[in-house]
């Protein structure tokens, strides 16, 4: 658990040291309202970053048109089955990586209104991806889908 402010103080930080380490990597942060954003680095160092859709979380509603108008502004790609369900964005150079985190913190603070005081928890995990599989593959079977986490849960889907 940390703060908000320090999340996104510390964000090109945290991203920076999942890049260092050559390896595959997730960050999740998920703020009290259950809404998150979180980064996919590769061992290859592309950083995908994402914010919560309304694609992939059933009936329910975590942005308004208002909020999505102002993800596509801050420059991020509509979300879509696959590998991208989420808003997202690609960054495979360091002026990518600036760009995309000036666009997160956007999304953090104007889109999803979350105050520096706030909470939020951070989660990070390596992932073992195998050698020469398609990168949009192993996304796509590595995803957790909210529909999935239900059924583990027992609790019914229509």
């Amino acid at each position: 658990m940390t703060t908000v402010g320090a999340l996104s103080g510390n964000l090109a930080e945290l991203v920076g040291a999942m890049i260092g380490s050559g390896e595959t990597h997730v960050a999740l942060a998920e703020f009290s309202d259950h809404r998150y954003v979180q980064f996919m680095v590769a061992a290859n160092g592309v950083v995908i970053g994402e914010v919560i859709s309304n694609l992939n979380i059933g009936d329910s509603v975590a942005l308004s048109s208002d909020d999505e108008d102002a993800l596509r502004r801050l420059g991020f790609r509509e979300p879509a089955p696959g590998p991208n369900p989420n808003w997202w964005f690609s960054a495979d150079d360091s002026s990518a990586l600036v760009r995309l985190m000036v666009m997160m913190n956007g999304a953090i603070r104007h889109v999803l209104r979350e105050m520096p005081w706030n909470e939020v928890e951070v989660r990070t995990w390596r992932l073992d991806a195998p050698n020469g599989v398609d990168q949009s593959e192993f996304r796509t079977a590595t995803r957790v889908y909210f529909e999935s986490l239900l059924e583990q849960l027992g609790e019914h889907v229509d």
